[in-house]
């Protein structure tokens, strides 16, 4: 709870302050990665729920599928009518692993939400630069890096 004071009581920044994205990897549509020594490389999200803030609701199920493609499961903000900030913080709380969020299609409140929680907390995010499914791809293989660098550093 203390969490959630601190991130509604943050200043307003705008998203596409550069310095604002030193809290998370910034996945442009011409990125690249690899993943390398990934111990389940088949599965490298096994277990793992991914929450999707913002991004093209026509693109939820490309999305969804990525996701399982990688073993990890797809949960959404979107944050329309029916979604708060309550819902999100529960959603980042008590489901979600990580967090990609692309900032080209996203709820300026639910973005600054995000971007407190994840400084705080410490919980893996990437944002990506636009909604594609290209991005959203390589938003996850991010993760999936970012994952197996820190399970590495603790001797998994």
């Amino acid at each position: 709870m203390l969490l959630k004071q601190r991130v509604v009581n943050k200043p307003s920044v705008s998203i596409r302050n550069s310095s604002v994205m030193n809290w998370a990897p910034l996945i442009k549509a011409s990125t690249s990665l690899e993943i390398n020594n990934c111990k389940n490389h088949n599965y490298p999200l096994q277990g793992k729920t991914i929450l999707c803030v913002g991004g093209k609701i026509k693109l939820y199920p490309e999305y969804d599928q990525i996701v399982k493609n990688s073993g990890g499961n797809f949960v959404s903000f979107h944050g329309d009518s029916n979604d708060t900030l309550d819902n999100l913080f529960q959603l980042m709380e008590k489901i979600a692993d990580m967090i990609i969020c692309p900032v080209d299609c996203v709820n300026h409140e639910a973005f600054q939400t995000i971007k407190y929680y994840c400084r705080f907390s410490g919980k893996p995010c990437v944002l990506l630069d636009r909604s594609a499914v290209n991005s959203f791809s390589m938003g996850i293989r991010m993760l999936t890096i970012m994952m197996t660098e820190k399970s590495y550093r603790i001797g998994h």
